[in-house]
């Protein structure tokens, strides 16, 4: 649970945060074990801060704290209405105006169950209907839900 965003802080309150049973800290060396890099800390990191440190560094930090599952960046052609015309017309969208999408996949190439998102925190997803993978090696149509997944592929061809 993150460290509140304003008011008293204490050293106890940062070694809990840290998971640290030591209540002799320093304060430096509370800021060198504060290394949750993540990008959802980058604005709160005490270690980034230099010599003074200060309590105040700690407020709203959050040691466990990730922004979001690691999602692959891939190219995708669409919404259309069919697989159908994901396959005729899916490869000349990829080459004009391909849509930047996000997967938890291990590949850009569509699997079953795997979802598509709009920004790489996970956050929002694609439209549903019927897309062409661009970056696979076998042109694919896939079907996205309403909750972002996977719910069917047809090879096309």
């Amino acid at each position: 649970m993150p460290l509140q965003g304003s008011g008293q802080i204490n050293i106890s309150q940062i070694n809990a945060e840290l998971g640290l049973s030591n209540s002799n800290s320093s304060l430096a060396g509370l800021s060198g074990a504060a290394n949750n890099t993540d990008p959802c800390n980058l604005s709160n990191l005490p270690g980034s801060n230099g010599a003074p440190h200060a309590m105040s560094e700690f407020y709203a930090y959050d040691h466990n704290c990730t922004s979001g599952p690691s999602l692959l960046q891939c190219n995708i052609a669409g919404p259309f209405g069919s697989p159908d015309e994901a396959c005729a017309v899916g490869f000349e969208f990829c080459e004009i105006e391909p849509l930047t999408v996000f997967t938890d996949g291990e590949s850009c190439c569509p699997e079953f169950n795997n979802a598509y998102y709009t920004d790489s925190n996970g956050n929002g997803f694609v439209e549903p209907g019927w897309y062409y993978a661009c970056e696979c090696s076998s042109p694919y149509a896939f079907l996205i839900e309403d909750s972002g997944f996977i719910l069917e592929t047809v090879p096309c061809g």
